[in-house]
Order: structure tokens, then C-alpha cells, then sequence
């Protein structure tokens, strides 16, 4: 089953009355007033699928939309630092190779 359920029987039944409803209005000759009730009922469904398709979209972005990530500012200042920190490589220096001889402090974490 592909989770689509069939119309209901009063689902069914509110077309067929609206059907038999139109023959009458066009039989009896109120063919405007058949045109405006055809047109409502169309405004109506429009209006309707407008609202689910805008509620499907919302549902999807909040299923599988992105996500950011959020990280606390003295952890981003601690990267950035990591990443201004210059290499055993770039200095020559052996003392300048390990992150932990530039970084600030992280006590308490």
C-alpha cells in the first residue's frame, strides 16, 4: 500500500449529490448559477491544496531541511587561534608545532 488512503463513501456521496445537483440547476435552465456553484467549489479546492501543499513544503524543510550547527563563541575563538598558530614546519621552531604550547588555556571545559 502506498499510504494513500481511498475517497471515504461521504466523500462520495457529497460529489454525487453536487453532481446531481448541477444537472439540476442546467436542466431546469440556471446555467450562471450552475457556472458560479462549479466555480466556488473550484475556489474552495484551490484554496485547500494551497494550504497542504504550503504545510507538506514546511514539514519537508523541517524533516530534512538544513540544519546549522550552532558553536559557542570561545570554541570558534579557540579554532581560529589553532588555525592563526604557525607550524613546527613553517618556523623551524620545534616548540611552535604543538597546538598546545600556542593555545589558550581551556581549564574548566
Amino acid at each position: 500500500m502506498n499510504g494513500v488512503s481511498a475517497p471515504s463513501v461521504a466523500a462520495k456521496l457529497d460529489v454525487q449529490d453536487v453532481a446531481c445537483e448541477l444537472r439540476t440547476m442546467l436542466a431546469s435552465g440556471r446555467t450562471e448559477e450552475a457556472v458560479a456553484q462549479v466555480v466556488a467549489l473550484l475556489s474552495q479546492l484551490m484554496e485547500s491544496n494551497t494550504t497542504l501543499s504550503l504545510r507538506l513544503a514546511k514539514a519537508l524543510k523541517a524533516q530534512f531541511g538544513r540544519k546549522s550547527e550552532k558553536m559557542a563563541s570561545g570554541q570558534l575563538a579557540f579554532l581560529l587561534e589553532l588555525l592563526k598558530t604557525p607550524t613546527q614546519a613553517e618556523t623551524g621552531d620545534p616548540e611552535a608545532a604543538t597546538p598546545e604550547a600556542q593555545a589558550p588555556s581551556r581549564a574548566g571545559c
